[in-house]
């Protein structure tokens, strides 16, 4: 009898709406403060931290939820294999938990820390922004990859979940999210629409694979 991932599909699409939801709360935000951004910015940052504590908080709070639940979702996907000769799902599942590791922490930090330390500690300020920022744009390093690889295995299998098309779009916007996220690491660029845009887009997709991995089984 084939494994069927019903409330996995389910907990995704539910994590993936939550996510959705959190990252249009960071959408409402100034770049500078709610995305990696150059450290040329952070005295702006910090000024808009201080006028947006309440905003900053009900973000972080609610796109942490978001994380705590795709997260929970990859690891209960990890032994699906549509790709029957491969392991490559398996590794997008498992690329794309550990992806969530750095955002349990920046995103508690928007949530809670940040913005007291804008207001009772300003000249700390800088350093946990800076640690944000490598957080969220190291963690998109292994989400790319890790979604990538989930949405490539779906189109090339014999079913696809989702239209083959909305699988290659989804990888497409995943490359773009890891693009941003190695060019932040490596000193190239910084791009909040690479960087940040793109995981909108991104959890998007996967609650549409959720939703159909839960009525699909």
């Amino acid at each position: 009898m084939p494994t069927v991932f019903r409330f996995a599909g389910i907990l995704l699409a539910t994590g993936s709406l939550v996510f959705v939801v959190g990252i249009a709360l960071y959408a409402t935000l100034p770049s500078d403060l709610g995305t990696p951004s150059a450290e040329t910015s952070y005295a702006e940052a910090l000024r808009e931290a201080t006028t947006l504590p309440t905003q900053m908080e009900r973000a972080g709070r609610v796109i942490y939820v978001g994380d705590l639940l795709i997260a929970a979702a990859a690891l209960a996907l990890l032994p699906r294999k549509r790709l029957v000769s491969s392991d490559v799902e398996r590794v997008g599942w498992s690329l794309i938990f550990v992806s969530f590791v750095p955002a349990f922490v920046f995103d508690s930090l928007f949530g809670s820390a940040l913005p007291r330390l804008a207001v009772g500690a300003p000249e700390t300020f800088p350093a946990f922004k800076s640690w944000f920022d490598l957080q969220f744009a190291v963690g998109n390093i292994p989400f790319g990859i890790g979604a990538i690889a989930v949405f490539i295995a779906d189109a090339r299998s014999d079913q696809p979940t989702l239209l083959a098309v909305v699988d290659y779009l989804a990888a497409l916007v995943c490359g773009l999210a890891l693009l941003g996220g190695l060019a932040y690491v490596l000193g190239l660029f910084v791009s909040a629409a690479l960087t940040g845009g793109t995981l909108g887009v991104a959890a998007l997709a996967f609650g549409a694979l959720g939703a159909q991995i839960a009525r699909k089984g």
